[in-house]
C-alpha cells in the first residue's frame, strides 16, 4: 500500500463509503424513508444523504467524497444549502478528506457557515493475511431470517433510539453486495457487524456489540469474518472508518481495527451547519 498516492488511497476509502451510505439510503423501505425524511443525492463525484427526522439529531445527514473530483465552491455549498432547505434538513455534516480541493477549502467552508467538528480516521488494509481472532462467542453470517434482532442489537450497541432506524437496518439483510455477520451467546445475538462491497472493495460498517457483552472479542471476532468474506469474494481491499481517540476518549474499535491490519489513510474532519428549514 505504500506505493499508492495520498490521493488514491483517498478515492478508494472516500468512494467506497459514498456507495455504502447511497446503497443504505436506497435499501430504505417506503415507510421507513417517510418516516424519517430520508433522501440521498450523488453529485460531485460523491454523496449527499438527508435524514430530516433523525432521531441521532444529525449523524445521518452527511456529504462524503465531495471535493476530490470538484472543486469546494461558494456556488457548490449554496446548492448543497438549498437541496437541504428543500428536502427539510436542518444540519449538514460535511465530512472532506485532507486532500480535497482548493488548497484552502477551510476557509471556503468557514466562509459559508461551516464550523469544524470532530475527526474521524479513515482506514485500509489488503485483503491477505487476517489473522485468527479466538472469543467465547458463536460468530454466523446472518440473512433475513435474523430480523428484527439484527436491526435491534446494532441500534442497541450504537445508542441509536427509534423503532424505524432498526427497521431500516433490517432492510439491509439479504440485499445483494451486503453481508452481515452476528456475535452469538448461545441462541442470543449480541453483536452485530455489516460489509458493503463496491467494485474490489469491501466497505465494513455497523460494528455494534451489546454493552453488557464487550470485551469478548465480538468486534475483532466480526471484522476477521467480514475481511475473510471480502477476500473469498475476491475484492482488493477493505475500508473503514471510526471517531479519533483522544486522552478524554479513547476507541477501543480503532485499536481492534489496527490489530486487524487496517492502517490509518489520514483523519478527516467533519465541518458542520446547521439552519433552521424555510
Amino acid at each position: 500500500m505504500e506505493a499508492m498516492t495520498q490521493k488514491e488511497k483517498a478515492r478508494i476509502v472516500e468512494s467506497a463509503e459514498a456507495a455504502y451510505m447511497a446503497a443504505s439510503f436506497g435499501n430504505a423501505s417506503h415507510e421507513v424513508a417517510e418516516a424519517l425524511g430520508m433522501k440521498v443525492f450523488q453529485m460531485w463525484g460523491g454523496v449527499a444523504t438527508i435524514m430530516a427526522k433523525d432521531p441521532t439529531g444529525g449523524f445521518w445527514s452527511r456529504c462524503i467524497g465531495i471535493g476530490i473530483d470538484r472543486e469546494i465552491s461558494n456556488d457548490l455549498l449554496e446548492a448543497l444549502d438549498s437541496l437541504y432547505l428543500m428536502s427539510d434538513g436542518n444540519r449538514i455534516c460535511f465530512q472532506v478528506s485532507p486532500i480535497a480541493q482548493p488548497v484552502n477549502y477551510e476557509d471556503v467552508l468557514e466562509a459559508n457557515g461551516y464550523v469544524r467538528g470532530r475527526t474521524w480516521e479513515k482506514l485500509l488494509r489488503e485483503l491477505h493475511d487476517v489473522p485468527e481472532v479466538e472469543t467465547s462467542l458463536e460468530i454466523k453470517e446472518l440473512g433475513a431470517e435474523h430480523a428484527p434482532e439484527y436491526g435491534e442489537v446494532m441500534c442497541a450497541g450504537f445508542g441509536m433510539p427509534g423503532p424505524h432506524l432498526v427497521t431500516w437496518m433490517n432492510d439491509h439483510l439479504g440485499k445483494p453486495d451486503w453481508r452481515a455477520f452476528g456475535a452469538f451467546d448461545g441462541a442470543k445475538m449480541v453483536g452485530v457487524g455489516a460489509m458493503y462491497a463496491r467494485g474490489d472493495v469491501a466497505c465494513l460498517v455497523g460494528g455494534a456489540t451489546l454493552p453488557e457483552y464487550r470485551g469478548r472479542g465480538a468486534q475483532s471476532a466480526i471484522m476477521a469474518a467480514r475481511l475473510n468474506a471480502a477476500a473469498e469474494m475476491e475484492l482488493s481491499w477493505a475500508s473503514t472508518e471510526t471517531g479519533s481517540e483522544t486522552e478524554d476518549s479513547p476507541n477501543p474499535s480503532l485499536h481492534n481495527m489496527q490489530r486487524l491490519g487496517f492502517e490509518i489513510v489520514y483523519k478527516r474532519y467533519n465541518w458542520i451547519k446547521s439552519f433552521e428549514p424555510k
